[in-house]
């Protein structure tokens, strides 16, 4: 497993590099549509939805991120997505943090996951739109940014792999209080602190790489960290989503790493926020 585990990373991380540095915005557009599609496909097997529903939700998927492409990337209605995009995030911490309050036969949790549509096969398929559609957004307003634009992305890929591996180490070496045992039983709360850590190292070492005054490296390491903390958010909906239908992996495309879903859940929630505060923090000048 960590065989195959290490042998997919060795292929993925340089392709992503390529992608993100050598191609043009469009491009760039293209190739993770692709991979949110692989996505959608993923989600809407948690939902439940037959094969012809789950086509289906996936051309939905792609036909709202052509909508997206036209009237709202390169518009001032990105802000108002953004703005909407981070309530939804905070709202999906609550669905979450009142899933894990109670196992999840429980009428609490029950609750819970039928507001976050875990009882309606097709609102689950709409919080997946909800999830995919403005991570991509947001990662494709961000490559077209400007000369800073693809190395932004860059950023966001790193400190969230590494802030990952922080919280696998602390995790593992430190780690006895659960964080929240009935969504993610593996997670702890010594491994956040570690995620954060790292967050904060990276995110420094980031502004003095990209070349940002002091100012700007300060706000840049508190966008860093905010996003950190709800990239765990997005790892936690997905990881809900996966314990009601009772599967451990969203699929097994990737080759010790399980679904693509898996792979991406930490950036469905980190690319919105980290272009909001990018944009509130008025990074770079």
């Amino acid at each position: 497993m960590l065989r195959h585990r290490l042998i997919t990373a060795a292929i993925l991380i340089p392709f992503f590099i390529w992608v993100t540095l050598a191609l043009p915005s469009r491009y760039f557009a293209v190739i993770t549509a692709v991979i949110v599609a692989l996505g959608a496909w993923e989600w809407t097997g948690l939902a439940g939805l037959n094969r012809k529903w789950r086509y289906t939700g996936v051309f939905v998927t792609i036909v709202m991120m052509g909508v997206m492409a036209v009237y709202v990337i390169e518009t001032k209605a990105l802000y108002a997505l953004l703005g909407i995009v981070v309530i939804w995030w905070v709202a999906g911490l609550s669905w979450v943090v009142s899933y894990n309050r109670k196992p999840a036969t429980s009428p609490c949790a029950a609750g819970a996951a039928t507001l976050a549509g875990g009882e309606n096969r097709l609102g689950r398929a709409v919080v997946g739109l909800l999830v995919l559609v403005p991570a991509w957004t947001a990662l494709v307003a961000l490559h077209e940014s400007g000369v800073y634009g693809p190395n932004f992305v860059l950023f966001l890929f790193v400190l969230i792999g590494m802030a990952d591996s922080g919280a696998y180490f602390a995790g593992r070496w430190w780690g006895k209080a659960k964080l929240m045992p009935n969504v993610s039983p593996g997670k702890t709360w010594s491994g956040v602190a570690g995620g954060l850590w790292t967050a904060l190292l990276v995110s420094v070492t980031g502004g003095v790489v990209l070349g940002l005054s002091w100012e700007e490296t300060r706000q840049f390491t508190i966008v860093g960290l905010v996003t950190t903390a709800f990239s765990i958010v997005g790892d936690l909906l997905e990881s809900m989503y996966k314990r009601q239908a009772g599967v451990k992996d969203s699929g097994a495309l990737l080759p010790g790493h399980g679904g693509v879903l898996d792979r991406i859940d930490s950036i469905t929630a980190a690319a919105p926020l980290f272009l909001a505060g990018l944009l509130l923090a008025g990074i770079p000048n």
